[in-house]
């Protein structure tokens, strides 16, 4: 999958609501650089991510993806 404005709006939806990178990804269970690659685009979630991601943020596929 490709997922061109994910890293941008995976971005700003995070910092809309406040969290940092780490704090992020604590809420996730992962790594500050997993975030961090996604917010690069040099990493892609799988769909599972995805979900999670998406269940964090309190955000919308298409919030994430558009």
């Amino acid at each position: 999958m490709i997922f061109i404005d994910f890293p941008r709006n995976l971005k700003e939806i995070r910092r809309s609501k406040g969290l940092s990178q780490e704090e992020f990804a604590e809420k996730l269970g992962f790594n500050k650089f997993t975030i961090s690659k996604y917010e690069q685009g040099t990493r892609e979630p799988d769909l599972a991510t995805l979900e999670k991601i998406k269940t964090a943020l309190d955000c919308s596929y298409d919030d994430l993806l558009k």
